[in-house]
């Protein structure tokens, strides 16, 4: 007989929003990593298509978030297997570039990573501003930065544009995906964990022509729907208050997930050569960091708006909750004095009658 297996390990109490265990999810999540992150990202260096468009550092990210803490070193080592395989199967470059631009993912993923842990003494899991708000600081000033100095360096080197260019429009495009899409998908596993949240049906409705609504604006934002130009409109007009509207009424997740759903819709109104910024330049790139820069800037601002009066929301309802139990621990002390059948005396620290029956 076989020794019986032993279980797997569980994640302590300070990492909730980690797997329970390595094992499938982990490697799935690798795995899907390498096929939908790294492979088109090395392609599209290959076939000349714009890279800022690809959330791969915040996918990275989010996979070391959701990783136990004792196997993270072995995430990172095979995410950094993963961009190195397809770098080498698409990119022809010396090996050096290749592992520059490997260090520039490894310094954007790993180091955010270990930095706002170590900041913020736990993995985030953007419940509140102040959380978001030190998060998108040492991403964005720090780490990220970091990152964009060797990637902008690495694809200076292959004669793509000059060094200035490329570190800014990495920087920009990662900040975009990092402070949008990482709070979103960190989100979506905190939901997991939490079955008491339900949705009513009038919640799930209002929620769905949110959407819509935002759908049909990036639709009219990427193509001209008449001669008149609708593609020119400043849409921005009309996706303010429908964020506005998703941070009072609909919640944190909505608005998450609107601030994205945006964001992509700016990214492929520019690349199709409409859009806000469509008239600004003629560069593909600068029109694509001005897009991305004014979608994460909106986006995040009402991300912490939808946060603020979650935190107020919760501070109410605690409020409402404490009133009545002292109304109720009130009400049991008189009922307790009016039916004594002894006399009962309170008095405080100093001797002095409080209350008597």
């Amino acid at each position: 007989m076989h020794p019986p297996l032993a279980p797997p390990a569980a994640v302590t109490r300070d990492e909730p929003l980690a797997f329970a265990h390595f094992g499938r999810s982990a490697f799935v999540a690798a795995v899907v990593y390498l096929i939908a992150v790294a492979v088109p990202l090395a392609a599209s260096l290959r076939f000349g298509v714009n890279f800022g468009v690809w959330p791969a550092t915040a996918i990275g990210i989010t996979t070391l978030y959701l990783t136990a803490r004792k196997f993270r070193p072995l995430m990172a080592v095979a995410l950094a297997t993963a961009h190195y395989l397809a770098l080498a199967m698409f990119l022809p470059a010396p090996l050096s570039l290749h592992l520059v631009l490997l260090a520039a993912r490894v310094v954007g993923e790993c180091g955010t990573v270990w930095l706002t842990e170590r900041m913020l003494g736990r993995v985030p899991d953007f419940e509140h501003p102040k959380v978001l708000s030190r998060y998108a600081i040492l991403a964005s000033v720090v780490t990220l930065p970091a990152a964009a100095v060797l990637g902008g360096g690495a694809y200076a080197a292959l004669g793509r544009a000059p060094f200035a260019r490329e570190a800014l429009t990495w920087w920009i495009s990662e900040i975009t995906w990092v402070l949008l899409l990482v709070p979103a998908m960190m989100y979506v596993r905190r939901r997991q964990l939490d079955p008491a949240r339900t949705t009513t049906r009038a919640q799930l409705l209002e929620r769905l022509l949110f959407f819509e609504l935002l759908l049909l604006l990036g639709i009219a934002a990427s193509v001209s729907l008449s001669p008149l130009g609708v593609s020119r409109v400043p849409l921005g007009i009309f996706v303010n208050p429908l964020l506005l509207w998703s941070a009072f009424r609909l919640g944190v997740g909505s608005t998450m997930w609107g601030a994205i759903l945006v964001a992509v819709s700016l990214v492929a109104a520019t690349l199709s050569g409409n859009g806000l910024f469509s008239q600004l330049m003629t560069d593909t790139f600068a029109r694509l960091a001005w897009a991305q820069g004014y979608a994460f800037i909106m986006g995040l601002s009402h991300i912490l708006l939808a946060l603020a009066i979650r935190q107020r929301q919760v501070v109410e309802v605690d409020r409402t909750r404490i009133l009545e139990a002292v109304g109720t621990s009130s009400a049991r002390l008189e009922a307790f004095f009016a039916g004594a059948r002894d006399a009962v005396a309170v008095v405080d620290e100093r001797g002095q009658l409080v209350a008597a029956s």
